[in-house]
Protein backbone atom coordinates (compact mmCIF):
# COMPACT_ATOMS: atom_id res chain seq x y z
CA UNK A 1 0.00 0.00 0.00
CA UNK A 2 1.41 3.38 -0.96
CA UNK A 3 1.80 6.25 1.48
CA UNK A 4 -1.09 8.08 -0.20
CA UNK A 5 -3.34 5.05 0.15
CA UNK A 6 -2.37 4.68 3.80
CA UNK A 7 -3.15 8.32 4.53
CA UNK A 8 -6.45 8.11 2.63
CA UNK A 9 -7.43 5.02 4.61
CA UNK A 10 -6.55 6.65 7.93
CA UNK A 11 -8.39 9.86 7.07
CA UNK A 12 -11.46 7.87 5.98
CA UNK A 13 -11.43 5.87 9.22
CA UNK A 14 -11.02 9.08 11.25
CA UNK A 15 -13.99 10.65 9.46
CA UNK A 16 -16.12 7.51 9.92
CA UNK A 17 -15.36 7.50 13.65
CA UNK A 18 -16.26 11.19 13.85
CA UNK A 19 -19.63 10.42 12.24
CA UNK A 20 -20.19 7.43 14.55
CA UNK A 21 -19.56 9.64 17.59
CA UNK A 22 -22.05 12.23 16.28
CA UNK A 23 -24.67 9.53 15.67
CA UNK A 24 -24.18 8.03 19.13
CA UNK A 25 -24.46 11.47 20.75
CA UNK A 26 -27.71 12.11 18.85
CA UNK A 27 -29.38 8.99 20.24
CA UNK A 28 -31.96 9.52 23.00
CA UNK A 29 -29.70 7.67 25.49
CA UNK A 30 -26.10 7.79 24.25
CA UNK A 31 -23.82 4.99 25.42
CA UNK A 32 -20.95 6.72 27.24
CA UNK A 33 -18.76 3.61 27.08
CA UNK A 34 -19.25 3.34 23.31
CA UNK A 35 -18.47 7.04 22.87
CA UNK A 36 -15.28 6.67 24.94
CA UNK A 37 -14.25 3.67 22.84
CA UNK A 38 -14.87 5.52 19.58
CA UNK A 39 -12.91 8.53 20.83
CA UNK A 40 -9.96 6.30 21.79
CA UNK A 41 -9.98 4.74 18.30
CA UNK A 42 -10.13 8.18 16.74
CA UNK A 43 -7.18 9.35 18.86
CA UNK A 44 -5.11 6.30 17.85
CA UNK A 45 -5.73 7.09 14.20
CA UNK A 46 -4.84 10.74 14.77
CA UNK A 47 -1.57 9.57 16.36
CA UNK A 48 -0.86 7.33 13.34
CA UNK A 49 -1.40 10.29 11.00
CA UNK A 50 0.90 12.45 13.16
CA UNK A 51 3.57 9.74 13.06
CA UNK A 52 3.34 9.62 9.24
CA UNK A 53 3.59 13.41 9.10
CA UNK A 54 6.71 13.31 11.26
CA UNK A 55 8.22 10.44 9.29
CA UNK A 56 7.64 12.01 5.87
CA UNK A 57 7.76 15.71 6.72
CA UNK A 58 4.44 16.18 4.90
CA UNK A 59 1.40 17.58 6.69
CA UNK A 60 -2.04 16.03 6.27
CA UNK A 61 -4.95 18.46 6.25
CA UNK A 62 -8.42 17.00 6.61
CA UNK A 63 -11.07 19.69 6.74
CA UNK A 64 -14.47 18.08 7.10
CA UNK A 65 -16.34 21.41 7.13
CA UNK A 66 -16.84 21.13 3.37
CA UNK A 67 -17.97 17.90 1.73
CA UNK A 68 -16.01 17.58 -1.50
CA UNK A 69 -18.68 15.32 -2.98
CA UNK A 70 -21.66 17.62 -2.43
CA UNK A 71 -20.17 21.13 -2.26
CA UNK A 72 -17.97 21.45 -5.34
CA UNK A 73 -17.81 25.27 -5.13
CA UNK A 74 -16.67 25.18 -1.53
CA UNK A 75 -14.18 22.43 -2.26
CA UNK A 76 -12.82 24.29 -5.31
CA UNK A 77 -12.38 27.39 -3.12
CA UNK A 78 -10.43 25.35 -0.58
CA UNK A 79 -8.13 23.93 -3.25
CA UNK A 80 -7.66 27.36 -4.86
CA UNK A 81 -6.52 28.83 -1.54
CA UNK A 82 -3.66 26.35 -1.17
CA UNK A 83 -0.08 27.01 -2.24
CA UNK A 84 0.49 23.39 -3.27
CA UNK A 85 -1.79 20.40 -3.79
CA UNK A 86 -0.50 16.85 -3.71
CA UNK A 87 -3.28 14.40 -4.37
CA UNK A 88 -3.82 10.68 -4.78
CA UNK A 89 -6.99 11.47 -6.72
CA UNK A 90 -7.12 13.05 -10.18
CA UNK A 91 -10.43 14.70 -9.33
CA UNK A 92 -8.79 17.11 -6.89
CA UNK A 93 -6.07 18.08 -9.32
CA UNK A 94 -8.44 18.78 -12.21
CA UNK A 95 -10.73 21.22 -10.38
Amino acid sequence: MSLGDTVDTLVSKHHALEEAIKQENNRPHPDDIEIASLKKQKLRIKDEIAALEKQTGVGVINNTDIDQMTDMDGFAAQVASLDLVVSVSNTTVHI
